[in-house]
């Protein structure tokens, strides 16, 4: 409801890019109990969310720098979900929005088109889920 988006997976910051990958049939819990620091809680505002679950067959490398640096900025976060937010100063969502199209774009066969806003995907090479829910 406040336009904030939370990075919840991946959520280990400062370990390697290869925590990233999710095999293939591979069941992933989160947040761990056995080694996440997390939970996740509704709370207010009241109102609906949204869980939007993205794979991709390439890796999202600039989306995750991206997520990285604003995680590095917060007190000592290496690890945990990361919030996302816009001010007037900077609008972090839009800032990793915009690197996750580039990525999913370099990760299709031809070559970006770089000349314009205009975003080429390869939709094959993307899966997506969205659940919605209600807090109330």
């Amino acid at each position: 409801p406040t336009g904030e988006i939370s990075v919840i997976f991946p959520n280990q910051w400062a370990a390697a890019s290869a925590v990233t990958l999710v095999a293939a049939g591979q069941t992933l819990l989160i947040p761990d109990p056995s080694k996440d620091r997390f939970s996740l809680v509704t709370q207010e505002p009241k109102g609906v969310a949204e869980v939007l679950i993205l794979a991709s067959r390439s890796p999202f490398r600039k989306a995750l720098q991206t997520i990285r640096s604003i995680a590095a900025a917060l007190d000592n976060n290496r690890s945990g979900p990361v919030t996302l937010e816009a001010s007037l100063e900077e609008n972090q969502p839009a800032e990793v929005i915009d690197n996750l199209l580039e990525d999913l774009n370099t990760g299709t066969r031809s070559a970006p088109d770089t000349s314009t806003k205009v975003q080429n995907l390869d939709t094959t090479q993307l899966a997506a889920l969205s659940i919605s829910f209600e807090v109330i």
